[in-house]
């Protein structure tokens, strides 16, 4: 197996040095670690205000009377690193293929039928083989660059093509 970067430092690796997978078996320790996150949900929340990206919360979706809520939709999609996100779902845990695919199958899915393309961030990282869906992007941190606004980004390439003449 092989996992993010910040997995493995995070449950003491170093660079360079290997994990074997059954050193991320989540047991008591793993839960430990993962109830240390209590603030995930605002620090998230504060990241997509202070970037004046327009989202609704899972509470307000509950709200609409939506059945699936991610923990956050965007009204106006975003575009992280060339790829387009409508939602955003935070795992305060480690993405390992076990609990991976029973996300996709009980809730990824029903975001994507119903919301298009978005994003999961996993908290403790994630082992890379279970990046294998092109319409989830996963993360383990919040990004800081390469987040652009669709309606930005629209009006970018709107202005770049020239306007043809009726002449």
């Amino acid at each position: 197996m092989r996992f993010t970067a910040r997995a493995w430092t995070r449950f003491g690796g170093s660079s360079g040095s290997s994990m074997s997978s059954s050193c991320m078996r989540c047991g008591r320790s793993c839960f430990v670690t993962c109830r240390t996150l209590p603030h995930v949900d605002a620090h998230r929340l504060q990241a997509l205000r202070s970037r004046g990206i327009p989202f609704l919360t899972e509470d307000d979706l509950r709200a609409r009377g939506e059945a699936r809520t991610p923990d956050v939709l965007l009204p106006v999609p975003i575009f992280i690193s060339g790829r387009q996100v409508h939602w955003i779902d935070s795992k305060a845990t480690f993405g390992d293929p076990t609990s991976h695919l029973e996300y996709h199958a009980t809730q990824f899915s029903a975001y994507l039928n119903r919301f298009d393309a978005g994003l999961v961030i996993y908290w403790m990282g994630y082992d890379v083989s279970v990046d294998s869906d092109p319409r989830v992007l996963l993360m383990d941190h919040i990004p800081i660059a390469g987040v652009e606004l669709m309606s930005h980004f629209t009006s970018q390439v709107r202005n770049a093509i020239p306007q043809a003449s009726h002449g």
